[in-house]
């Protein structure tokens, strides 16, 4: 505490005014870090386009927020990392929206008959956990590298899944695209 009221040119028991504890200011920033993403999630949500156009948009609004924080901010990604592995009640929630705004789409979807039937909860998990090399902040550093799917691609296979298409369309000349 006393580095960080040095930083702000302020007394350590005036940063103690506004944050109980070093765990209370970490859990205001990640907070607003995690808001950030949630914005840009939600409106790539909101979007006036197909269920499977919005998916796409949502999950990589998410993977380019994450991605530029941890080229750009490392010490923010850092934060936003530990808060994840560490189950913080902030990071909690940040999952639990992420997890709400990409089962509406799945849901109108469902509603739409562009998407076959299902859990929409459970359906957008599953398409959180497909994409979460791409969109979970632990993760980013992870993406890329030599034979591994993109996020479109990713994506073409879980909205196939999502639709219900075969995956024999779905071509190693595909995924050696990527390269």
């Amino acid at each position: 505490m006393a580095d960080i009221a040095r930083e702000c040119s302020m007394s350590p028991a005036n940063v103690y005014r506004f944050f109980s504890s070093k765990q209370a200011m970490n859990d205001a920033v990640a907070d607003r870090l995690f808001a950030e993403v949630i914005a840009l999630a939600t409106e790539a949500s909101v979007t006036p386009r197909t269920p499977a156009e919005r998916l796409r948009a949502t999950l990589a609004a998410i993977e380019k927020r994450h991605a530029d924080r941890f080229l750009n901010e490392k010490h923010l990604h850092e934060l936003v990392v530990i808060s994840v592995r560490e189950n913080w009640l902030v990071s909690r929630s940040f999952t639990e929206r992420i997890e709400s705004i990409v089962a509406d789409i799945v849901s109108e979807g469902i509603a739409r008959r562009q998407f076959q039937g299902g859990d929409s909860i459970v359906l957008g998990r599953c398409l959180l956990v497909t994409t979460a090399v791409f969109c979970d902040p632990r993760l980013i550093a992870t993406r890329g590298g030599f034979h591994r799917p993109n996020l479109e691609q990713i994506m073409d296979f879980a909205i196939g899944a999502l639709r219900g298409d075969s995956i024999a369309h779905f071509t190693g000349d595909q995924l050696h695209a990527s390269r």
